[in-house]
């Protein structure tokens, strides 16, 4: 999603030309700003800001609204950039054939422990919030998020090498 989100940007900031350099997940994004190989990265808040912390990164904003994870940093629209607003998120997903009796458990389950209070400190320590949303919720924020990706890939004529 952030090779896509950095395609977004580039729309969106004039003269902004980075080039796609493919890795493998975050950590290595992250690995690859701390060793001088990429110079800019759209990264999540959970690997982004320990580095930005220890004064090894530098945070430019951030992609959504205001943030309670990083509350001291802009959004990219008070910097400037209008019309920019990419989420990161996570999804619990199970097989095709899970059974409807350990859906509707882990649709029960899930979000009772999303509420708990440690699991939500736990989880903002590490860089991120829990929102938690039903499986129809869930089918609703996909396509949402595929109708937005899909934008930039056509706008930006993004093809399979």
């Amino acid at each position: 999603m952030a090779h896509l989100g950095v395609e977004l940007l580039k729309t969106k900031v004039s003269g902004l030309t980075p080039v796609h350099i493919p890795y493998g997940g975050n950590p290595q994004v992250a690995t690859g700003m701390l060793g001088g190989q990429i110079q800019m990265a759209l990264v999540p808040p959970g690997i982004a800001m320990p580095q930005v912390r220890a004064g090894k990164l530098k945070a430019i904003g951030v992609t959504g609204g205001r943030s309670a994870l990083v509350p001291e940093l802009p959004t990219l629209a008070d910097a400037g950039v209008r019309d920019f607003n990419l989420e990161v998120w996570t999804a619990l997903v199970g097989p095709a054939n899970l059974t409807a009796a350990a859906k509707t458990r882990l649709s029960q389950e899930v979000p009772r422990i999303l509420r708990e209070a440690e699991t939500r400190q736990r989880l903002f320590n590490q860089g991120w919030q829990a929102v938690g949303t039903s499986p129809e919720g869930l089918v609703l924020r996909s396509r949402e998020g595929t109708r937005i990706l899909g934008g930039i890939i056509e706008a930006r004529m993004i093809t399979i090498d």
